[in-house]
């Protein structure tokens, strides 16, 4: 390990960057990759696939902040809920007509406004 005169921040970094290059050479020893073993750790524990894993969206209408759970869909676009809302989705093929679409299902189901420009 290299820490000539290295302190705080820069030792740490200096730590953090041959434990990496170590893993690195380990990896390659057995001919595989970080992808590789994410992979097959991914498949013997049974854990979704990450990839895939929900994101979420803040978004604001009405002075009222509301996150709603984002997935993939599989045909390239969005699915989007509204948390403790389930009557409240929606979808789109990007992700900024998802935010404002989300703004309109919000508005119509629980403020009874119709359309309103995302905020």
């Amino acid at each position: 390990m290299r820490l000539n005169g290295r302190t705080g921040r820069a030792r740490a970094a200096t730590l953090d960057l041959d434990l990496a290059q170590r893993a690195e050479r380990k990896l390659r020893r057995y001919g595989t990759d970080l992808n590789g073993v994410l992979a097959f750790i991914v498949a013997v524990r049974g854990l979704p696939d990450l990839r895939n894993a929900p994101q979420t969206m803040d978004f604001t209408t009405h002075g009222q902040t509301f996150t709603a759970d984002v997935t993939s869909d599989s045909d390239g676009g969005y699915c989007a809920t509204v948390r403790g809302h389930d009557n409240c989705f929606t979808e789109a093929d990007t992700l900024p007509e998802l935010r404002k679409c989300l703004v309109e299902v919000t508005d119509l189901m629980l403020f009874d406004e119709g359309e309103r420009a995302a905020q």
